[in-house]
């Protein structure tokens, strides 16, 4: 792969305040993608939703269609009295991929399962404050002995913070999407492939909102070389 950041050798202390404005558009723009399948956002209800993005947030990238599939074919009712049959015919039918941190599908999916057995999907969780939301989830994966930390930041980004952005959008509702962005302030920022190659030119991420923020700018700008479009860009090319 070529250099992830076409600017990186331009890049200085001056052009990080156009980064930290970047990253709150780019937080916007995320969620915003993230809740644009027609298909699932437009007609879906509340509970639904719930469990959809808690079926993606367990698949991840990786295995994100085949959780689909399980949820598109069970009912959630059904789905908390799997049995071992269940777990193996749902193992054998749908295509699972064993990658990276999905070298064992097996264990994801019955983790999923524990979730859902002991979680209430019908309790209100995004009106408590963001500390209490924060406390809730660690306390629904303990009680479905879930002890992943990775999984359980993994389940807040992707599940819960979108949850209630696509909830506050759809209730008009801004009190809610604030919410959602302060909560992604407040989970433990990801190490990953990205995150590092931002370190190697000096810009560090304190946070899940950053290391979300500084990912959808590289897929956005970098990785399509849109300097034009990029603040950032802009900056260096013309001044």
């Amino acid at each position: 792969m070529h250099s992830l950041f076409p600017c990186k050798s331009f890049i200085s202390e001056k052009h990080l305040v156009e980064l930290e404005i970047m990253k709150f558009k780019a937080i916007e723009n995320r969620l915003k993608r993230k809740t644009n399948n027609e298909g699932v956002f437009e007609k879906a209800s509340d509970d639904f939703m719930l469990l959809y993005l808690s079926a993606c947030a367990f698949g991840a990238s990786v295995n994100q269609q085949p959780f689909e599939q399980l949820i598109n074919t069970y009912t959630l009712d059904k789905l908390k009295n799997f049995d071992i049959n269940s777990m193996n015919k749902v193992l054998t039918d749908f295509l699972w991929k064993r990658k990276g941190s999905f070298s064992n599908p097996e264990k994801r999916l019955q983790q999923f399962l524990d979730f859902i057995r002991t979680f209430n999907f019908e309790f209100q969780f995004w009106g408590l404050p963001v500390s209490i939301i924060l406390m809730h989830f660690e306390q629904q994966f303990k009680k479905a002995k879930i002890k992943s930390a990775f999984l359980l930041n993994t389940y807040l980004i992707n599940c819960v913070v979108v949850y209630i952005f696509w909830k506050g959008n759809k209730q008009n509702e801004l009190q809610l999407i604030e919410k959602a962005f302060k909560l992604l302030s407040s989970i433990p920022n990801e190490s990953n492939y990205f995150t590092r190659k931002w370190e190697n030119i000096g810009i560090y991420s304190k946070n899940a909102f950053d290391s979300q923020a500084l990912l959808e700018i590289y897929k956005q700008f970098c990785f399509r070389k849109a300097c034009l479009d990029c603040e950032i860009g802009k900056k260096v090319l013309i001044g």
